[in-house]
């Protein structure tokens, strides 16, 4: 529990982290498409380990 509540603002953090990310990806094309893939699937692991 304790961990749990240290991991959250870390975790939500990283998440709008990832938003401004993926909304920068998708306004340049920088980042190619398996690079987003790989972000996003940490992402749901991330939260999957969280929940």
């Amino acid at each position: 529990m304790f961990l749990r509540m240290l991991l959250y603002p870390l975790f939500f953090h990283s998440i709008t982290g990832l938003l401004e990310v993926n909304l920068y990806a998708h306004s340049s094309y920088l980042v190619d498409m398996s690079e987003y893939k790989e972000i996003n699937e940490l992402a749901l692991h991330s939260w999957n380990f969280l929940k």
